[in-house]
């Protein structure tokens, strides 16, 4: 949606916002949220059909060993689908090995949102009511296979290593037939990544210009730039109030939604007219303690590079003409600031938390 909020002054803002949980969640580790535990090398799919009539494996499931302490909150899992799938994939935490405890339920992943073979990516699933683990503590990743369908529909395939890359767990093949869960045979690994909470959001807020490295105390842009506005390690699926202010007092407030890991992204388009020294502002709506201050000093656009002049002829007397002008003063229309809030912003973020995974 949009809303063009009006100023006192000659000064409007353009709002686009849209919900920042579309983006690629892949981060860094920050002080709150963790990658714990993963397993990236995919040499073979391990195809999991919960059908009573299937030759695959009716359930699938990765054991792995918990590396902190706090909330397991998502997982990653290298997926693809057969065409005909139509199932919500739900992805189950179980305590020690596939038929343990039940400690959580994934939220489901739409059919739709899986690669269809052969194409295949990694997948972010999140818990809504995610358990507390500890560090050591053995836990499994379980696609269950009660109840089996009816029919062919559906059939998932896993990423996996073809050998034992992963000390902490194993793989293991459920059938609807036994009843029974066993570790795959040869002692090797489904791909997976784990993302843990370790403590309360930090809020960190950065401004990067364009593609560039992002800084978290000041930044020095001009008109014309565009300028992101990205925030890590906030409260996960929550609003964030993002204000913008003027040395002057002029204010502008908006709002976004956090992902799950408690990130967003927007860019500031710079026109004439703004420039000034601002503040960027942001917090949690429902907790204003948890704020980030960044300092922009926004310049005026740097004059056009002109060709340089050919060397003039000199006049009868052996002296260079006058050609001098009074300097001319730029004239600006009315300021406009465009603040966009979407997940087609979001590019920056995915570069910049890859820099630290896998």
């Amino acid at each position: 949606m949009s809303n063009v909020i009006s100023r006192p002054i000659a000064f409007s803002l353009l709002l686009v916002v849209a919900l920042a949980c579309s983006l690629v969640v892949v981060r860094p580790a920050l002080a709150t949220t963790e990658l714990d535990q993963s397993q990236d090398v995919v040499d073979e799919m391990f195809r999991v059909q919960p059908n009573i009539g299937s030759a695959s494996y009716n359930g699938g499931a990765q054991t792995f060993t918990a590396g902190v302490t706090g909330e397991l909150f998502a997982i990653e899992l290298y997926l693809q689908r057969e065409s005909f799938t139509t199932q919500d994939l739900i992805v189950e935490l179980h305590s020690l090995a596939p038929d343990g405890a039940l400690l959580a339920t994934s939220d489901p992943v739409a059919a739709a949102d899986i690669p269809v073979t052969p194409n295949a990516d990694w997948m972010l699933i999140t818990f809504s009511t995610p358990p507390t683990v500890s560090a050591g503590d053995v836990l499994a990743i379980v696609v269950p296979f009660v109840p089996s369908f009816p029919t062919s529909d559906p059939a998932w395939m896993f990423g996996k290593a073809a050998s034992d890359v992963y000390a902490g767990g194993v793989a293991w093949g459920g059938s609807i037939g036994t009843n029974s869960w066993e570790p795959y045979a040869n002692g090797s690994d489904l791909a997976f990544t784990t993302y843990v909470r370790t403590g309360p959001p930090t809020c960190d807020l950065a401004l990067a210009l364009g593609e560039a490295e992002p800084v978290d105390d000041a930044l020095i842009a001009a008109v014309g730039n565009e300028v992101q506005i990205l925030g890590f390690d906030f409260a996960a699926d929550a609003e964030v109030t993002i204000e913008i202010e003027s040395t002057g007092g002029d204010l502008e407030t908006a709002t976004d939604m956090t992902d799950a890991f408690g990130d967003f992204a927007g860019t500031l388009v710079l026109e004439p007219g703004d420039e000034g020294s601002w503040t960027v502002r942001a917090f949690p709506t429902g907790d204003p303690d948890c704020v980030d201050v960044v300092a922009l000093e926004i310049q005026a656009t740097p004059p056009a590079a002109t060709p340089a002049p050919t060397a003039p002829s000199t006049d009868d007397q052996g002296e260079l003409p006058d050609t001098s002008l009074p300097a001319a003063r730029p004239s600006y229309e009315p300021l406009l600031l465009v603040l966009v809030l979407a997940a087609s912003s979001g590019s920056l973020v995915v570069a910049y938390r890859a820099a630290s995974r896998r």
